[in-house]
């Protein structure tokens, strides 16, 4: 029939053995198998027990308006389940049901209403749970049991999709909050500053109050309305919207989105001498843009709840790093909170400059409406050629551009990070 039951133990003369063992190759080449039982008492299995063995199993998901995580397969085979060390099962995770509304607290917190979830089940009518899939299930169709009504739910950061809205497979995290677009016309905003230095406007959100002094005059802020150097402006203070880059074992590496800020890698061209040392200018550990990064925008940017969710990174800083074969500027590796993405590293592609950015003195594209806004932002990597000089991403997108003068102080920061996932 090709269904093969291993018994937990046998009897030979009289003796009951366990058994524990499936041998290497036991069951390679045998392609007529249609199902396998393997009882708890294997506690090992050789190399390529089941080459040529195909058994999958489909999963279908009901989730009645829930949102699945990635981390519940679609499909599964043998080798999802066996390994050398015997049968394991995959336990199932929880899926969401949110509301796709949010709001952010003065901490930085996220605030939105969801569904408790009360587990998967083999039937509509939710009798039978499960928590797990093991080898013997087969084809299998699982019901998401949610509460009746929606509970209030407190988060340090939330996933979204691209359009903002809450979204558990979404390539974003809103994460932090930092000034970003100008206030709109419409809203008043008191005269009080906050304990953040924030002031408290009609609409309930609060804005960051700054004189602008453009890089040039002629400047627009996404609104369409002019930045006119002198002026005062004010600013939303909103979350800080993240692409993930790359995720694995409850961590992300996620890139701001946009240029967040401008800041110049160093305010100086000239060396100095630390410890003995000569440092250059263009020394991504003793710059001003990462002590900026570690110590004013980590403060600013995110409460202790956020704070504690920041990995310590050990960047590295390496000649292979900048992308040269020989770079003198080079410099050790650093043990970092934040941190610029590298030469080798980078990642191509336009960052828009938030208002708050024009309004500080960034520099931006303003050659036709189609980039129009788009930034110049920093790499950590400093360039081969110059003591003073680093490489950025230039506004078409394209990377590794240089030679830039490390005390320019037009140049957007696009800070990156390594968050731990709940």
């Amino acid at each position: 029939s090709g269904e093969i039951i291993i018994p937990e133990q046998i009897t030979y003369k009289d003796v009951v053995y366990a058994v524990t063992t499936i041998s290497a190759s036991a069951f390679s080449g045998c392609s007529g198998i249609t199902s396998i039982t393997i009882p708890d008492s294997i506690t090992s299995i050789g190399g390529n027990a089941f080459e040529g063995v195909d058994i999958g199993y489909t999963i279908t998901y009901v989730l009645n308006s829930g949102v699945n995580t990635s981390a519940n397969p679609q499909t599964v085979d043998i080798y999802d389940f066996v390994d050398s060390n015997g049968v394991k099962v995959i336990v199932l995770k929880d899926p969401i049901k949110a509301i796709d509304t949010y709001t952010v607290n003065t901490d930085g917190t996220f605030t939105y209403n969801a569904y408790e979830f009360l587990g998967w089940y083999k039937d509509s009518d939710f009798k039978e749970k499960v928590e797990e899939l093991d080898l013997n299930m087969g084809d299998i169709t699982l019901y998401a049991k949610w509460a009746d009504m929606p509970t209030e739910v407190s988060a340090n950061y939330v996933r979204v999709n691209e359009n903002n809205e809450l979204d558990e497979g979404g390539e974003y995290i809103l994460f932090g909050q930092y000034p970003q677009t100008i206030k709109a016309s419409n809203v008043t905003v008191g005269y009080v500053a906050d304990e953040d230095g924030y002031y408290l406007g009609s609409d309930g959100e609060r804005y960051a109050k700054v004189i602008a002094d453009p890089y040039k005059s002629y400047y627009k802020f996404s609104d369409n309305s002019s930045v006119t150097s002198g002026n005062t402006y004010y600013f939303k203070v909103e979350p800080i919207r993240w692409r993930i880059l790359s995720e694995s074992d409850s961590k992300a590496l996620i890139l701001c989105d946009d240029t967040i800020a401008n800041h110049y890698y160093h305010h100086t061209t000239s060396s100095t001498t630390i410890d003995g040392q000569t440092v250059y200018a263009n020394n991504y550990k003793h710059s001003d843009i990462r002590a900026w990064l570690n110590d004013e925008f980590y403060n600013t940017a995110f409460g202790e709840l956020q704070q504690a969710l920041i990995q310590t990174t050990e960047v590295d800083n390496s000649v292979y790093s900048t992308g040269y074969s020989t770079n003198r500027y080079a410099c050790e590796n650093t043990f970092d909170k934040v941190f610029l993405l590298s030469s080798r590293d980078t990642i191509n592609g336009f960052h828009f400059t938030s208002d708050y950015s024009r309004a500080t003195g960034a520099v931006i594209y303003d050659g036709g409406s189609k980039n129009y806004g788009n930034g110049i932002w920093w790499l950590r990597s400093p360039s081969s050629n110059s003591a003073s000089e680093a490489l950025c991403v230039s506004w078409s997108g394209v990377g590794n551009v240089g030679p830039n003068d490390v005390s320019d102080d037009y140049y957007g920061v696009v800070p990156a990070l390594n968050l731990t996932l709940s």
